[in-house]
């Protein structure tokens, strides 16, 4: 799912890149909401883009990506546009490391994943899923102008508030 935003670079994390996925996500403060916890050690998370890698590999459309600040060329978190499990729906997500919050850089992601995916992968509608306490990725799907579902656990073992964006929304 390779795209440019105007600040962001959003292309697949690469295993030499597995330092700083794994800086990301070792912080509790990235993970509190994500249900899985904290990687294990640099080792687990290196296997965890092989892995995401391989299983996206025919379909690179797909998958967890590195967002890259053109500025500096940090990776300042990850994008995901894939599907939710065991379901035929499209999720889109965005997971930031903490000194990069507050920057628009989640909406402004966010915007873009929407944006490939209406128009390069010509989707209907995209969901996202957001643990009802998250309250700044609950803006975020606001500001995406994404609607609201109600709660849902059919997703990650939790009950999870359940947001769509149609690509064509009808008036009203």
């Amino acid at each position: 799912m390779p795209f440019e935003t105007e600040r962001l670079i959003v292309r697949p994390w690469s295993v030499s890149e597995a330092a700083r996925c794994f800086e990301i996500y070792s912080d509790p403060r990235v993970t509190e909401f994500l249900g899985g916890g904290p990687s294990l050690s640099l080792e687990e998370q290196a296997e965890r883009i092989r892995g995401i890698n391989l299983r996206y590999a025919d379909r690179p459309e797909f998958g967890l990506c590195a967002i890259v600040e053109k500025k500096s060329q940090h990776i300042v978190g990850s994008s995901l546009l894939k599907l939710l499990p065991e379901s035929s729906l499209f999720e889109v997500g965005w997971h930031l490391a903490p000194e990069f919050w507050g920057n628009g850089y989640a909406t402004e992601s966010g915007r873009g994943a929407i944006d490939f995916a209406f128009h390069e992968m010509q989707l209907p509608a995209v969901y996202a899923v957001v643990n009802p306490k998250n309250t700044r990725s609950l803006r975020v799907c606001d500001r995406l102008g994404m609607t609201g579902l109600g709660i849902t656990t059919a997703f990650y073992g939790q009950s999870l508030e359940l947001f769509t964006l149609a690509d064509n929304p009808l008036p009203g």
